[in-house]
């Protein structure tokens, strides 16, 4: 017991001493013993099917896998791998082998195959595997076969008993409503044979942003257009379009068919732009058609083209069927960002072309999301231009909140996804202003501080273009108002410069006009060299011409855009569904053409590069026509760099500045008179500077020369004052207004009566820019004017050079380009024995021109020279005298018995005290704002039923059915004359009708389908201008069908009314109106806004 004592002492007594020794010593980790892995590979399983595999190994291992991996990090040993079979649509997959068994070693990787098998297949089999969309989110995918066969699908699917042969397997991008899952190719086309299984996987996915490009200044560069169809087929491996069945889009040639897909491509594109093509002219950004997945092709079939039968693909972009896809044709996602990024390796920025007021001809989303889109009625109902489709496209909605979201992430996707530099944005003016206030607003997906975008708005007034760029945040805009002129005017040597230089007196109407794309054509319209052509130029003259053309859009404010094919002088001429093979403005560029114009855009690409003062400076007019030698001028200045003077000759002769009327073009200080002329495109020149400070020398015909110089010390610039005096003698009592043209947005200023003479009116304008022209007409502001106020039916607008500090003017109202007359008719007018205040006299021969308005003491001026017949008119009383030569004073006029308790004018001034009143706020302003029924006054007399009432309407109509009569019918939805979708609890048998501003129309019903219309003795009277209206009427009851006036009760219903078969926008009277009126309603737009009177505006016709 004693030596097991010590033993036990003596163990406990190395164990402490151990355990101090290990406390005090450095720890030393034993060497990590080397481990093992396990590579597992799954097969035999429809892509994304989940396998159901376990691994068990040493130390209770156990791992379950569902798809091919590696296990690391193992120890050494026997591992053991179980497959269990695997259920997929109806099909259970089973191992080939089961178990399996793998030693892994240390250091080394062992291996194991897992290999399913399923029973063989009793029939043709194909399985679409959908893959990368949320749970709960269904995919967009459509198998197309044999025979017919269509099925959609919105997820995996096994499709069996199925025909053998070929199947296309279409997918399309799938949006939630917050985000987008895009597929990996429009479609894929595989072979389903007999009693197999085929397989085709679908798979979606959210691309990666990429780097967004540096901005850049847009003044700067210089635009190519290319048609990507129509520019050069890189790839033909892509002409069929992935062959989507019943598309109907293989390649075709020119000559077969103008309308269909001619092999253009991104490769195409790519290959041009490594070769140095664009380059080469100088173009620094590339502007691509639209690159979505266009809808199958449709035939022609309206029998009014030439391609009747023809297959009209979407080859030119704008008929979207998936707007986050690109079309095979083109080429694939991973080619077009290769195509940007190898232009802006090279120096040149990328726009694509986009579309957020369509979509194409019956794609799919007007299936699924027909909501989106605007129908019948909203058309009817609304501004045509935002809510009517477009050629027949189905037309955005882009009022609803998913709609805008959508649009904005069909943009957006683009521009994070693809690295684009710019936007061109498609019919801008046919989407509501809404929509673009938040597309560009700051963050908005088109803020500008993030993308530039240049809008197309197909439209002549640079009043209109202004608004889109400064009320709605539009970065830039094409210049249309100078194509127009430029096509009408640069296109021959009749062509008058005088309309050119008009449009840049109008840049004023831009808060910065530099921000417009310049351009000779496009893909929408005729060629310039066309134009020419179509005016009996010679072919090499119109080259001549484009070239002048070119060189100006190069030269003034603006970004300048070159259409594919100017280059080589192409003709075209217009839109190819329109004309035969090789006529169209679309087709395909040949690689091998000759370009006579390429040397020329390079010269003109350097000029603006190396002249600052083309693409930032100032633009100020030197010299016009005035109707004299084809000959405009202007200069380009900015501060520190060399000032640029362009002269260009319109005509087919040389022209000597010398023989200009000033001796030459008057410089105003533009150069330094010591300076050296250099034209800055290369081109030989004799211009020169006298002492005087003139530009002279010999501008050769259909030129353009640009030259620049040191500009001078002592600039000449400066403001002019004009007093403006007009004989209106002949529009009477009438205020008189000066309306201005020349500022792109009409304005209208009152002027001041000229004292001691009556009729005279004078304004005047000061701090005018000098070397500018005044456009403008005088206007009669007075209800009831002729013309709508507007001076000289059928004659221009007037028009004054600004060329000195101060300036007078003087005319007669109405004789603009015809001469005034030297001599006129004077008189006086009374009606019931009363002066008569503008009661209208008018000349037989003309009454259009010659007619005036009486004072207030009824005397008339008249200005005639001639013979003619006088009718004298107000209140529908009327006389005449025949063959009446001017000069002629002392004419009296006297009307009687009319017996009108109203002057029937248009003002309701008089109306103090009448019968009945309506007041009518709006119903619920289904039509908006400028289509509201205000008031309604009623009021009558022995002789006259009189209507007085003030609405609103903008593209619709104001309607008043009338029940006065027993009898009548309770709907006019089936009349033929102003049919509306409108049911009367109170049959009305009569009604008062008229479009917008147009005279009023009384018209009686005389059964449910007819209506006829009554003239006799009715008298009407419209005033105001657009949207808002007053209207005056007269209706005689005999006009009623009456004797003398009756004692019934008069019922009226009023509104204002779409277009034929529609409801209302507004009514009245309602429950809100004064008095109230109740159970009258307007159906939704679903119904057609359609009305029913339950309760009219009653009006006793007592005494």
């Amino acid at each position: 017991m004693g030596k097991l004592r010590r033993l036990v002492l003596g163990a406990l007594l190395a164990a402490l001493l151990g355990a101090c020794a290990q406390q005090e010593a450095p720890q030393v980790e034993p060497a990590r013993q080397p481990l093992g892995a396990l590579e597992l590979s799954v097969t035999g399983l429809p892509e994304g099917t989940p396998a159901a595999v376990t691994v068990t190994g040493p130390a209770r291992y156990r791992q379950v896998l569902t798809r091919s991996t590696t296990l690391r990090d193992l120890q050494p040993g026997a591992y053991t791998t179980r497959a269990e079979g695997v259920s997929f649509l109806g099909v259970t997959y089973t191992p080939t082998v089961d178990p399996q068994r793998a030693v892994v070693t240390k250091g080394q990787t062992a291996r194991v195959g897992v290999r399913y098998a399923r029973p063989a297949p009793q029939s043709a089999e194909l399985v679409v595997s959908v893959t990368g969309l949320p749970d709960g989110v269904a995919s967009d995918v459509t198998v197309l076969g044999p025979e017919g066969f269509e099925v959609t699908l919105t997820e995996s699917a096994r499709l069996r008993d199925l025909t053998p042969g070929s199947y296309t397997v279409t997918r399309l991008s799938v949006w939630t409503g917050s985000e987008v899952f895009v597929p990996d190719a429009p479609a894929e086309t595989v072979t389903v044979a007999a009693a197999a299984e085929t397989v085709a996987a679908v798979t979606y996915g959210r691309p990666e942003p990429v780097a967004r490009p540096e901005p850049t200044d847009w003044r700067r560069e210089v635009i190519y257009f290319a048609m990507t169809d129509r520019f050069r087929n890189g790839d033909p491996t892509n002409d069929s379009g992935a062959r989507r069945p019943g598309a109907a889009d293989e390649v075709t040639t020119e000559a077969e068919n103008p309308l269909g897909w001619h092999g253009g491509d991104f490769a195409g594109l790519t290959q041009a732009i490594r070769s140095g093509y664009f380059q080469e002219m100088g173009f620094t950004a590339l502007w691509l058609t639209p690159v979505y997945l266009q809808v199958p092709a449709i035939t022609v079939t309206d029998g009014g083209s030439p391609n009747d039968g023809k297959r009209f693909a979407g080859y030119h972009g704008y008929w979207a069927e998936d707007f986050f896809q690109v079309d095979p044709h083109l080429g694939t996602k991973e080619e077009y960002r290769e195509l940007v990024a190898t232009a802006q390796a090279h120096g040149i920025r990328v726009i694509q072309d986009m579309v957020v007021n369509h979509t194409g001809y019956g794609a799919t989303l007007t299936e699924t999301r027909p909501e989106w889109f605007h129908d019948e009625a909203d058309c009817a109902a609304g501004d045509p231009v935002v809510a009517c489709p477009l050629a027949g496209l189905p037309d955005f909605d882009q009022r609803r909140a998913d709609v805008t979201a959508f649009l904005n992430a069909t943009v957006d996707y683009w521009v994070e996804h693809f690295g684009i530099d710019g936007i061109r944005m498609d019919t801008v003016k046919h989407v509501y202003d809404d929509y673009w206030r938040q597309f560009f607003a700051p963050g908005g997906v088109g803020d500008p501080a993030r993308v530039w975008t240049v809008g197309e708005l197909f439209d002549g007034n640079p009043g209109f273009i202004a608004r889109y760029l400064d009320d709605l945040g539009l970065p830039a805009a094409f210049d249309f108002p100078l194509y127009f002129r430029i096509k009408d005017h640069l296109s021959s040597p009749a062509g008058n410069l005088d309309d050119v230089a008009v449009i840049f007196d109008q840049d004023g109407a831009y808060e910065d006009p530099t921000r417009l794309v310049t351009f000779v054509d496009n893909h929408d319209v005729p060629r310039f060299m066309s134009e020419a052509l179509s005016r009996g130029v010679s072919e090499a003259h119109a080259r001549e011409r484009l070239d002048a053309a070119l060189s100006l859009i190069y030269t003034v404010r603006g970004t300048p855009s070159v259409y594919y094919g100017t280059e080589n002088a192409a003709t075209g001429r217009g839109d190819p569904y329109s004309y035969g093979p090789f006529e169209g403005n679309r087709v395909k560029l040949a690689p091998d053409a000759p370009a006579p114009l390429a040397p020329r855009l390079r010269a003109l690409a350097a000029a603006r590069a190396a002249y600052p003062a083309l693409t930032h400076g100032a633009q100020r007019e030197l010299w016009r026509p005035n109707g004299r030698e084809p000959v405009m001028a202007f200069r380009r200045t900015l501060a520190g760099e060399r000032t640029v003077v362009a002269v260009l000759n319109n005509g087919d002769a040389p022209i000597d500045l010398t023989t200009l009327s000033a001796g030459g073009i008057p410089l105003r200080g533009t150069f330094a008179l010591s300076t050296t002329l250099t034209e800055v495109t290369g081109r030989a020149h004799n211009l020169s500077i006298t002492d005087t400070g003139l530009l002279v020398g010999t501008v050769p015909p259909r030129t353009l020369l640009a030259v620049a110089g040191d500009p001078g010390e002592d600039e000449e610039t400066g403001t002019t004052t004009v007093t403006l005096t007009v004989d209106a003698r002949s529009q009477g009592e009438a205020q008189i207004e000066l309306r201005r043209f020349d500022t792109g947005r009409e304005e209208r200023l009152p002027m001041t009566p000229v004292a001691g003479q009556p009729g005279f009116w004078t304004i005047t304008l000061s701090d005018l820019e000098r070397f500018r022209s005044l456009a403008f007409k005088f206007g009669n502001a007075a209800p009831g004017a002729k013309n709508a106020g507007y001076e000289g039916f059928g004659q221009g607008d007037r028009t004054l050079y600004l060329d000195a500090a101060e300036m007078t003017y003087e005319g007669v109202y109405n004789f603009i380009s015809v001469p005034a007359p030297e001599t006129a008719f004077t008189g006086t007018v009374t009606l019931d024995g009363a002066p008569a205040t503008r009661a209208l006299v008018e000349a037989s021969d003309t009454p259009a021109r010659f007619y005036a308005f009486t004072f207030a003491d009824g005397s008339f001026y008249l200005p005639y020279s001639g013979t003619t017949d006088l009718t004298a008119s107000k209140d529908g009383q009327s006389q005449t005298l025949s063959g009446v030569s001017a000069p002629a004073s002392g004419l009296t006029f006297t009307l009687g018995g009319s017996g009108l308790r109203y002057a029937i004018d248009g003002d309701l001034g008089d109306w103090t005290q009448p019968r009945a009143r309506l007041i009518n706020p709006p119903y619920d302003g289904g039509f908006g704002p400028d289509n509201l029924f205000s008031e309604l006054l009623v009021d009558w007399d022995a002789t006259y039923l009189y209507l007085g009432y003030r609405y609103r309407a903008a593209g619709n109509s104001a309607i008043i059915h009338l029940d006065v009569r027993d009898g009548g019918v309770t709907s006019v939805a089936n009349l033929n004359a102003w049919p509306r979708l409108a049911s009367f609890a109170n049959p009305i048998d009569a009604f008062v009708a008229q479009y917008q501003g147009d005279p009023a129309q009384l018209w009686e019903v005389r059964s449910s389908t007819q209506a006829a219309r009554i003239d006799d003795g009715v008298i009407t009277a419209t005033a105001g201008s657009g949207p808002a209206y007053t209207i005056e009427v007269a209706l005689p009851w005999r006009a009623l069908g009456f004797a003398s006036r009756p004692t019934a009760t008069l019922n009226l219903h009023a509104g204002i009314y779409g277009g034929d078969g529609y409801g209302a926008g507004d009514i009245a009277p309602h429950a809100g109106s004064t008095p109230p009126a109740s159970g009258n309603t307007v159906a939704g737009f679903d119904a057609s806004r359609r009305v029913d009177f339950q309760t009219p505006f009653s009006v006793p016709l007592g005494d």
